[in-house]
């Protein structure tokens, strides 16, 4: 992953208090989606069923096909598994509410790729969805646990548009609630609406010492 990326991946813990109805056109209850060919998520030919993945019932990216997700959806996908290629669209912004991203060995997780980056002004998300109850295991991996899991031989590439810092440092003191930071480095290529996250120095620091913010713009003094 470059150091420095404008690729506006935020991965996001969500609590589904309640699962979204599936919309016409989306694969039957049952086993999971699986493709059959290559081709775009948003096309029905893509799938075994001739439907586009519905919520909540999975979906298998089948060995030696490539499945470029193009869509923007918040409703949860449940448990993706990618032995293929799942590659997110550097077209359109697209947003993915899962369970959890398994990419198994000769799998290929794709967010850009080298000499074709996730442009400026095009988001590309993944949002993890943690069931109203469900616990996380941690250490080894668990069938069940909610992340993206890269097993061995699999790979995830992320490579957005290059940025001059991808973090700065603050020239003064910021307070709760301040809605203007000042820093030293020169940040006019950070795009507006960007998610900012400012974190605290002190040792120790309680969860309420950080803030998330949507970038408003940025001005010289």
């Amino acid at each position: 992953m470059p150091e420095r990326s404008r690729l506006a991946l935020w991965i996001l813990a969500i609590v589904a208090l309640a699962l979204p109805p599936g919309g016409g056109g989306a694969a039957a209850a049952g086993a999971p989606a699986v493709s059959v060919r290559s081709g775009r998520w948003s096309d029905p030919a893509t799938w075994a069923r001739r439907a586009v993945p519905g919520p909540s019932l999975g979906v298998r990216i089948a060995r030696g096909t490539v499945v470029e997700y193009d869509v923007h959806s918040d409703g949860d996908l449940g448990p993706i598994a990618v032995a293929g290629t799942l590659a997110f669209s550097s077209r359109r912004s697209t947003r993915m509410d899962a369970a959890g991203v398994i990419v198994e060995a000769g799998g290929v997780l794709q967010m850009g790729r080298p000499g074709q980056p996730i442009p400026a002004g095009v988001t590309a998300e993944i949002r993890l969805v943690i069931a109203e109850g469900q616990t996380f295991q941690g250490g080894d991996f668990v069938a069940g646990d909610v992340g993206i899991w890269v097993m061995r031989g699999g790979q995830w590439e992320v490579n957005g548009a290059p940025l001059r810092y991808t973090w700065a440092k603050l020239a003064r003191t910021a307070r709760a609630g301040d809605r203007t930071v000042l820093v030293a480095e020169d940040l006019s290529d950070w795009p507006a609406g960007g998610q900012l996250l400012i974190t605290p120095t002190a040792a120790g620091p309680t969860a309420e010492a950080f803030e998330e913010r949507a970038l408003v713009g940025v001005r010289r003094v």
